[in-house]
């Protein structure tokens, strides 16, 4: 919002001459460029908060499963000792 905000105020800035209409052009392409460079980063951001909670969510779920089965395997074991 702030940078639209910005961009409003370059846009309605009361430009009279060629070198105002330049530097009014100049202005809005940076500002543009900030916000192409706000969203590409938050996009990466979240790419990489995805993939990381992923890795660290089947990591938990590989190391439940081998709990799981360990314990059954031992249960299994024990009842066949006992009989």
């Amino acid at each position: 919002p702030k940078y639209g905000g910005k961009i409003i105020d370059i846009v309605s800035r009361d430009v009279q001459w060629p070198e105002d209409k330049a530097q009014a052009l100049t202005d809005v392409n940076g500002t543009i460029l900030y916000i192409v460079l706000i969203v590409v980063t938050g996009s990466v951001c979240t790419a990489l908060r995805a993939w990381l909670f992923n890795s660290a969510n089947e990591r938990v779920v590989a190391r439940l499963r081998q709990d799981l089965f360990s314990h059954l395997i031992n249960q299994v074991r024990e009842i066949s000792l006992v009989h």
